[in-house]
């Protein structure tokens, strides 16, 4: 009447937070890059730096098949803030080199 059972674990799909953290990471970090832009041209800078930290945990987290769709959004959404920052910079250096620098500081710093 005493007999044991052998449970057998299979420790493989067992999701731990270390897996996703990548690209929970890149979503968050794009989110606040794509969000930072809509303020003043000082958090463009913000925007920058978190659009390319995002890219790169992005890029990092597909490697992960349980979170590739929040790796694939990060790194839409810091492609994005990173083109968009890009776009901004040229069209700062436009109206600085136009000697409209003035005009256009004063209106962003209002915003």
């Amino acid at each position: 009447m005493d007999e044991t059972k052998a449970i057998e674990i299979n420790n493989d799909n067992v999701e731990t937070p270390e897996t996703k953290g990548k690209s929970i990471t890149s979503l968050v970090l794009g989110i606040v890059s794509v969000v930072t832009l809509c303020f003043t041209s000082y958090t463009m800078w913000v925007s920058l730096i978190c659009g390319i930290l995002g890219l790169i945990f992005g890029i990092l987290g597909m490697k992960n098949e349980n979170a590739k769709s929040m790796a694939k959004t990060g790194v839409i959404l810091s492609v994005i803030a990173l083109v968009a920052v890009v776009v901004l910079i040229i069209v700062l250096i436009g109206f600085l080199l136009l000697g409209m620098g003035g005009i256009m500081l004063s209106a962003m710093s209002s915003i």
